[in-house]
């Protein structure tokens, strides 16, 4: 299971906060559908209290 409080953030490319999921009770995965254009750009980051890491994607 993962840890209550895990977030899991989407962030657009200005770094922008567009959406943020946290790990409840018995959550295994999380889980979070978007669309997006060809070329658009991102990042996900994973937060857990004070360490987090954060990832550039391209779609």
């Amino acid at each position: 299971y993962l840890p209550n409080e895990l977030k899991l953030i989407v962030l657009d490319e200005l770094g922008e906060v567009f959406e943020e999921v946290t790990a409840q009770d018995d959550d295994k995965f999380i889980q979070y559908e978007f669309l997006g254009e060809s070329g658009e750009e991102f990042s996900i980051k994973i937060a857990l209290g004070n360490t987090s890491y954060q990832e550039k994607f391209v779609i």
